[in-house]
């Protein structure tokens, strides 16, 4: 640190402020406008402004930098507030140290007060960061009281994104003490630079303050004092317009916004069919229902009842304008920033979104989008936010297409921004382990929330690699059940980095023993015995289940329910126990203490275990495994709480611990409050939870559900237990309405479900109660009144009026009303293969066909998309591209008999040999493995040898001719440009298919026909004359052949060309030889003779005595 003043530094400096490398200062300012609008100049020295006499370019010079503001955006990320406390004390010594800091009244005093509201937000004092005098100025009320009537109706509408424009150029802050933040008028140029980024990154503050705020009301936890709120609520800018025709009886802008308000309340009332008058309201109520209809993205609305959302709406629309500052303040309404935003897809990541009604503002100046550029982790916070976003969004089921692009928009800057910090190969050179680890992690946990499981798993990988992480599952003998002898070997993970350590290692390393749990001193006797965390028999028992010691902290109000509270009788341990062994290594990875950022990379591996496979047995074992090792080293509240969260959900699909898993599902939903409970029955525990930032370090990172979500799911086993009326009232409580009905209706309580809906209607009326009550009573005039009340932008209430269009069998109009759905979002595959059911009804086959691929596309393996895409090639005569479709529908359904059967019709028509071949194969173990039907396709059989044949004979003519391949003799049947090497893989493989046939089919004549023709082709005479023989026999074995005309001159054919073919072999020996060769054949003529006598056309039986004459 520096002592110097702000005219004695220089312009390296800089890059140390902001915290680039070298060189980068010079790039990033070359090109930008300077004060006047002018270009600046360069000389390769120094970095000039506008305005310098010729000749006399003046230098910029940069003040000292007190600290790193890379590493404090850094610290914040990570919410590490001790580090940042640490220097925030250092710098406090220094500019107290120093006369010159002291007096400076431009950029020092932004400094510190950055680094303060840095400090506070990290250790999670969000208001304090709203408070900040240096930026209240952007979010206060404005007193337009003071301008004159003709200033205050001409003037340009002020918008929040304005403000911040306006706070990064010149200032809008308060006066702190004696010192301004706003840029002195008589200020040096040099000093403009530095206060603009300072002011940017205070910017970036309030907007993650207010992000983490409503975050903490709807996530982690613990309530948010409503006193303390009170001050900023409602904010004066949410609606963040007002009439300028009426401006003469506006004094800020809540007046207009609750006119506003009132005249939407009236629209209500019509739309309910009641008569037009106003209505007694809430403000702060109804100002959060504009902030929820304003975030609406995509045609899906925003759960309204979530807490603070006005706070949410001024973090996105701040990071928004901070990532992209070139929005025209002529906009209708900020939320066009979020919701008409068309970001393309391009490899392009640093160009700027392509927005509606977008043009370069004059006030964004090429200072303020310099200043902007500094900002490092801006597009971090916007993807946060934007995940964030999409999990407040009612309908999750898959994303909305605009916040899927931006928050993959900020992770890509993210990463280029920290390549430009720590260097451009930043995954090879290992720089910065933990931070690149958790961009991955986080990368991924928005992939998985957006359901994007491939993407999801990429990241999952890269954030492992980034951390060093080993992990592997293996298998170690251990016992599960108190009653159980011998052990047997059970599924566990191992998992170790550079930073895994025994807990006795550990605990050397500090210095110190700590015990992982509370012990019971009159269990726990002699030394360097370690405790139980999960209270095993005979072994140290907590005194309580509320806390958890582990190294120097302590994780409070995270109450593991315990299987024995439930039922002492238990025979099931607490967890697997398995021996301790003296394999070091083996033991650091089966039980080492990991590090935060590993196990959240160990959760994220459990989530990509459920994304990759059904859940079934193994694969619940499997994410067992990945939890327990995360649960046996508590290291912080939200990891272990997410830990937590996901064992109560595998082990409730397990008879022998559902209870628990619900039980332990409502401690998780009960520590987010700060009342006593039925679980949560001391307030000390709630009064010495643990705090805000400890709550936030990870959440990010992590697959934690929203709160209401959380009692969702609670709800919803509470349902599948059959305790529906406890299901009812949380479903009541959060406001869930659709699955109360369900609740109801499982309840047979129709009539009291519809009441409930019309109550709720009368109460506040909103689009989704509407598609509730239509979707219960099937009656689509709600699905309307729902899309008209919602301004045409709720795209569930054209989704089920299409579904109830098409279930009435008008499909015209199920096409219709989906297509419009899918205008706004088209992220909805169930929506697509909707389309493309109704588009096949109508034959409108080109329809059906991008509806299909669309489904393809989102949903890859959705077995069905793929075959009915299929089937609509075909009707295009597409058999090549069919052939392909059908491909992708074997893959991800091999179990259904009837798209093997089409894959294998489309690869006959296109002379695909080796397909059919293998199709045949996969459906003689399908359906041997369920016993039904014919287990082979006989007609694909015979073409496939005939197929084989023509290929044969047209080689073996291309080399008479002299050519090298099948293909130059002209179009065949068969496939064409072919090989012998070809032909010989198609042989192996059909001969294969054979052995198949004959171990595991019934006899089918058909079926040695054809093998017997196939071995005639290719010289294999004996081989020929057996199959010849299993024909005739397994014909001649039916019932009643002799009586039936048909069955009989087949049976005579048969035989006959049975006996031409073994006379034909037996020609050319003599004797006994002859004979013997002849006998299977003339045995079975003799036997036909006989049974043909003994029937009612004895005189059929003549054409075989001949044979025998």
């Amino acid at each position: 640190m520096s002592d110097a003043a702000s005219d004695s530094s220089s312009d390296a400096d800089l890059g140390e402020f902001i915290g680039l490398p070298d060189g980068f200062t010079e790039e990033a300012l070359a090109g930008f406008e300077s004060d006047d609008g002018e270009e600046e100049d360069t000389d390769g020295k120094g970095i000039t402004f506008a305005g310098a006499a010729p000749g006399s370019a003046a230098k910029r010079k940069l003040a000292a930098p007190l600290y790193s503001l890379a590493l404090v955006e850094r610290l914040v990320i990570e919410s590490d507030g001790e580090r940042l406390a640490e220097i925030l004390d250092d710098v406090r010594a220094v500019v107290e140290a120093s006369e010159d800091l002291r007096a400076d009244t431009g950029v020092i005093p932004l400094q510190m007060e950055v680094l303060r509201m840095a400090q506070l937000l990290a250790a999670g004092d969000f208001m304090g960061v709203i408070e900040s005098p240096l930026v209240n100025g952007v979010i206060a009320a404005e007193d337009l009281s003071k301008h004159s009537v003709s200033r205050v109706k001409n003037r340009t509408p002020r918008f929040l994104h304005e403000r911040v424009i306006e706070h990064i150029d010149k200032g809008l802050g308060e006066v702190c003490g004696s010192r301004t933040f706003r840029d002195p008028e008589m200020s040096s140029p040099e000093n403009h630079v530095n206060q603009r980024v300072l002011r940017a990154v205070s910017c970036m503050f309030l907007a993650a303050a207010c992000l983490n705020l409503y975050m903490q009301a709807n996530w982690t936890g613990p309530p948010v004092d409503p006193v303390k709120l009170e001050k900023w609520y409602p904010l004066p800018y949410a609606r963040g317009v007002y009439d300028q025709g009426e401006a003469k009886s506006k004094t800020n802008f809540l007046e207009s916004a609750m006119e506003d308000i009132q005249a939407d309340a009236r629209a209500t009332s019509v739309a309910m069919g009641k008569t037009a008058e106003d209505v007694e309201m809430d403000p702060n109520a109804e100002l959060h229902a504009r902030c929820a209809l304003m975030m609406g993205a995509n045609g899906e609305m925003v759960y309204r009842d979530s807490r603070l959302l006005h706070y949410m709406y001024t973090a996105r629309i701040i990071l928004r304008v901070m990532t992209y500052p070139t929005v025209s303040p002529s906009a209708v309404d900020p939320i066009d920033m979020l919701e008409t935003a068309k970001i393309e897809e391009d490899d392009d990541e640093d160009e700027e979104p392509k927005l509606d009604q977008v043009r370069v503002d004059e006030m964004v100046t090429g200072n303020v989008r310099l200043a902007l550029t500094h900002v490092i982790t801006s597009s971090w916070w916007v993807a946060r936010s934007a995940t964030a976003h999409q999990e407040t969004l009612e309908s999750q089921e898959f994303g909305a297409p605009s916040l899927r692009q931006e928050t993959d928009r900020g992770f890509k800057r993210s990463l280029k921004a920290m390549q430009r910090v720590f260097g451009e190969n930043l995954e090879e050179n290992g720089g910065c382990p933990e931070l690149l680890s958790r961009l991955w992690l986080e990368c991924g946990v928005a992939c998985h929330k957006f359901k994007r499981v491939e993407d999801a798993k990429a990241a999952f990988h890269k954030a492992r690699d980034a951390a060093g992480l080993e992990v592997g599952l293996s298998g170690k003998l251990g016992r599960r059940t108190k009653f159980q002898k011998e052990e047997k070997s059970q599924l566990v993970l191992m998992a170790a980095s550079k930073t895994t350590v025994l807990r006795d290692e550990k605990a050397n390393a500090e210095g110190a023993s700590p015990p992982l749990a509370p012990t019971n001193k009159e269990t726990a006797e002699g030394e360097g015995q370690e405790p139980d965390l999960e209270g095993e028999a005979g072994e140290a028992v907590p005194q309580n289940d509320w806390g958890t010691d582990f190294g120097k902290e302590k994780v409070i109000g995270i109450r593991k329910v315990k299987l024995e509270e439930l039922d002492e009788y238990t025979p099931l341990h607490e967890k697997i126990q398995f021996e301790k062994t003296d394999d070091v290594e083996a033991e650091t990875k089966l039980r080492g203490t990991l590090s935060l950022v590993d196990q959240s990379i160990v959760l994220a591996l459990c989530m990509d275990v459920k994304n990759s496979y059904a859940m079934e047995g193994l694969t619940g074992e499997e994410m067992a495994a990945y939890v327990e090792r995360v649960i046996q080293s508590p290291e912080n509240w939200m990891v272990y709480s997410t830990a937590l969260l996901i064992k109560s959900q595998l082990e409730f699909e397990r008879s022998k611990t559902k209870e628990r898993a619900v039980l332990q599902m409502q401690v998780l939903v009960d520590q987010q409050t700060d009342r006593l409970t039925p679980l949560q029955t001391r307030q000390d525990v709630v009064d010495n939870a643990a705090p805000v930032h400890e709550r936030f370090k990870w959440l990010h990172a992590l697959a934690w559900p929203a709160l209401w979500e959380l009692k969702r799911g609670l709800a919803q086993r509470y349902l599948e237990l059959g305790v529906a009326g406890s299901a009812l009232k949380i479903f009541e409580e959060v406001k869930l309405w659709e699955e109360a009905v369900d609740c109801l209706v499982i309840m047979d309580k129709r009539a009291r479900a519809e009441e409930l809906i019309r109550e709720r209607l009368d109460v506040r009326p909103t689009a989704n109660l509407m598609c509730v009550l239509g979707n219960l009573l099937q009656d689509p005039s709600w699905f309307e009144k729902a899309w008209e009340f919602s301004g045409k932008r709720y795209a569930r209430a054209k989704r089920l009026w299409a579904i109830h269009a098409f279930g009435e069998g008008e499909y015209r109009e199920s096409v219709k009303h989906m297509r419009e759905a899918l205008e706004i979002n088209p992220l909805y595959p169930g929506s697509w293969f909707r389309l493309g059911a109704a588009a096949m009804r109508l034959e409108d086959w080109q329809l059906a066909r991008v509806a299909f691929a669309h489904v393809a596309k989102q949903e890859p393996e959705d077995g069905d998309a793929w075959a009915n895409l299929s089937s609509v090639h075909v009707k295009l005569g597409e058999f090549a591209a069919a052939l392909k479709a059908s491909a992708g529908a074997v893959k991800f359904s091999r179990n259904n008999w009837k798209i093997w059967e089409n894959h294998i019709s489309l690869a006959v028509q296109t002379n695909q040999w080796g397909v059919v071949i293998d199709g045949l194969s996969n459906l003689i173990d399908l359906r041997h493995a369920r016993e039904s039907g014919d287990q082979i396709d006989i007609q694909s059989l015979l073409l496939t040898v005939d197929a084989l044949l023509i290929v044969r004979d047209k080689l073996k003519g291309a080399a008479e001719h002299g050519l090298d391949r099948a293909s130059e003799l002209g179009n065949v049947e068969a496939r064409q440009d072919v090989s012998e090497e070809l032909l010989d893989s198609w042989r192996a493989q059909l001969e294969a298919l054979f052995d198949k046939f004959n171990e595991k089919c019934r006899p089918d004549p058909n079926a040695y026909k054809a093998m017997a023709v196939y071995f005639e082709g290719f010289g294999d005479l004996e081989k020929m004359r057996y199959n010849l023989l299993r024909r005739a026999r397994t014909l001649a074995h039916q019932d009643g052949w002799e009586r039936d005309e048909s069955k009989l001159a087949r049976i005579v054919n048969v035989l006959t060309d049975l006996h031409a073919k073994y006379s034909a072999a037996a020609a050319s020996k003599d004797g006994d030889a002859k004979a013997a060769v002849m006998d299977e054949a003339v045995s079975l003529v003799r036997t036909a003779i006989n049974r043909i006598k003994a029937g009612p056309h004895e005189e059929e039986a003549a054409p075989l005595e001949a044979l025998l004459a």
